[in-house]
């Protein structure tokens, strides 16, 4: 059995190794004008640009900034303190709850 493993890795391995190296020769090479853009006849005279003549830029109007003055340090301290900063206690469940509860029953045993 572990001699299989071995042999199996080291095959795997030789793979790999194979496809990295000469993989380039599975792929074909692209052509010269692969790729490339080329030149194309716009069919409809419809779609042809004539000298339009071009709008002026409008430039844009930016809102005007509102300032407010920053919020007081003090004021946001006291709002970022708890009353309250000790952990909750979690409430006490017997095991048969718990095991329902998980199951799926919803936790009620004799409702």
């Amino acid at each position: 059995m572990r001699f299989g493993v071995i042999i199996a890795a080291i095959c795997a391995i030789a793979l790999h190794a194979g496809i990295i190296l000469f993989g380039g020769l599975l792929v074909p090479q692209a052509q010269k004008d692969q790729g490339a853009k080329k030149p194309v006849e716009i069919l409809n005279a419809d779609l042809v640009k004539k000298d339009v003549p071009k709008e002026p830029e409008k430039p844009e109007e930016k809102p005007e900034k509102q300032e407010e003055p920053p919020p007081d340090a003090e004021k946001v301290s006291k709002n970022m303190e708890t009353p309250d900063d000790s952990p909750r206690a979690l409430e006490m469940v017997d095991l048969s709850a718990l095991a329902s509860a998980l199951n799926g029953s919803g936790g009620c045993q004799g409702a």
